[in-house]
């Protein structure tokens, strides 16, 4: 019997770190292979929130794209006190930019740039109603004036942002096109499911495929990441809505490389799964029967693209069912990074017999 192989367009990223300078020499050729498309975070070490650095970081990317590849960075801004109504137009007319990005400050990594109380930005964010640019929200609300505590529990941090910040935003906002990136929580599914068209939300690969149990385990130790990885029941409704069909919600993987010393030292908030994200995001689906239903492909392919209003790509990806044995890191010039499956085992694999993605035999030296 031979083994069951899935073909599906070539799909995009809507939420990937591809960081800066060296390290885009391997995580854009990584990126490439898998996806046609990405939105890139602009949190670098300098914010991106003018169009000059924007550009320049662009061309920086597209300089590490292997030679017969196909691939657009759908670039965003970062919404910080410097973020001008004129740069926000500019945006617009260039076609390079899809959105911006807002980050409560000191919610993650290099987010010290970020807004505080989002009174601070209406103008900005007005003027994104009107021009058609997505607003993607990192959503935790980091403390609470109101309790003598102040700082509110990481574990409910995504909730809090929801109950406090979201009704504000599409009452003053009605029209503005609105991604919670990265929702880990039951509370965050049933929000979405509720919402109104113009609300969407993106699901990663390590929020689907762990529970906060799996942080304690020899692998949990590169877990780290904002939001944290919850509770079953979250796990549960995450793959509950990832598996229905809903249109609303779509790939994200978040994608965040540090260093194992990076890990190790400061716990960095961040997991990288770039090389293997597809191959997780196939194994969830396919145990909750949802691939031959095609609700596989319209979460990977097809729902983000239909929100973004960008076409269908054209390019095709194929996938096969036989194991995949992950690398426990990443090995690339000094970065050492570590993976995010650790050495385990998953039963999907890239179709290399259609595809032009290197096997996992290969990865670890990329």
């Amino acid at each position: 019997m031979e083994n069951k192989v899935i073909t599906i367009p070539k799909p995009n990223d809507y939420h990937i770190h591809l960081r800066d300078n060296e390290l885009l020499g391997f995580t854009v050729p990584v990126c490439c292979k898998n996806y046609r498309k990405a939105t890139v975070m602009p949190n670098l070490e300098k914010p991106v929130d003018n169009m000059s650095d924007l550009i320049e970081y662009r061309n920086r990317i597209l300089n590490n794209v292997p030679l017969g590849m196909n691939f657009e960075p759908l670039m965003t801004l970062y919404i910080t006190k410097n973020l001008t109504i004129n740069t926000l137009i500019d945006a617009k007319n260039s076609g390079l930019v899809v959105g911006c990005k807002l980050y409560p400050a000191n919610a993650t990594t290099n987010s010290s740039y970020g807004i505080s109380d989002i009174n601070q930005i209406n103008d900005i964010l007005k003027t994104m109603e009107d021009l058609g640019l997505i607003l993607l929200i990192h959503g935790e609300q980091l403390n609470d004036e109101n309790d003598e505590y102040g700082e509110i529990d990481i574990i409910d941090r995504e909730k809090e942002f929801i109950i406090n910040t979201m009704p504000k935003l599409i009452t003053k906002y009605p029209n503005l096109k609105i991604v919670l990136e990265h929702i880990s929580s039951e509370f965050a599914v049933k929000y979405i499911e509720n919402s109104s068209d113009n609300i969407a939300a993106t699901i990663t690969p390590h929020h689907l495929y762990y529970t906060i149990n799996d942080i304690f385990t020899k692998t949990g130790k590169y877990l780290n990441c904002c939001p944290v990885i919850k509770g079953r029941n979250d796990r549960k409704a995450l793959i509950r809505i990832a598996t229905s069909g809903f249109p609303r919600v779509f790939i994200g993987t978040d994608s965040a490389p540090h260093t194992i010393q990076q890990k190790q030292e400061n716990n960095n908030a961040g997991i990288f799964n770039t090389p293997e994200s597809l191959l997780i995001y196939l194994e969830i689906f396919d145990k909750y029967d949802s691939i031959d239903n095609g609700n596989f492909e319209k979460f990977i392919s097809t729902n983000g693209a239909k929100f973004y209003g960008l076409p269908i790509n054209d390019e095709k990806l194929s996938f096969i069912k036989t194991n995949y044995q992950s690398p426990n890191q990443y090995n690339y010039n000094n970065f050492i990074i570590p993976s995010m499956l650790g050495d385990n085992t998953i039963s999907w694999n890239y179709n290399n017999n259609n595809n032009n993605n290197n096997n996992n035999n290969n990865n670890n030296n990329e």
